[in-house]
């Protein structure tokens, strides 16, 4: 009788840690916060080189904190699941296009 208690309570504990990490990781996604660090720092270099003129540097910056709070709130509920992660790598595909679109634009900052 104790060794199949302690077989089960083997099998349940290993049943536990193999759930955990996998719904800590549905949880975050390092993809997306490389994207956003990525697309914020390539605003902040557009602004200071001059190939982003004020105005589309503040309308990039508002995309991209918009992104960040959709996945803010997203993340908030139970984590992000496979439609939440597509839908910000679909906004951050967006908002890609706009930031190499405006960068290469005639319109210059100085």
């Amino acid at each position: 009788m104790k060794k199949i208690l302690s077989i089960l309570l083997l099998v349940c504990t290993m049943a536990i840690m193999a759930t955990t990490p996998a719904s800590a990781a549905s949880s975050r996604d390092p993809g997306i916060q490389r994207r956003i660090a990525r697309q914020q720092q390539r605003i902040d270099q557009g602004r200071a080189s001059g190939r982003l003129t004020q105005r589309e540097a503040t309308v990039l910056q508002r995309r991209l904190d918009r992104v960040r709070q959709h996945e803010a709130r997203m993340k908030s509920t139970r984590g992000l699941n496979f439609r939440e992660r597509r839908t910000l790598h679909q906004m951050l595909d967006a908002t890609n296009t706009m930031i190499y679109d405006s960068a290469r634009n005639r319109a210059r900052g100085f």
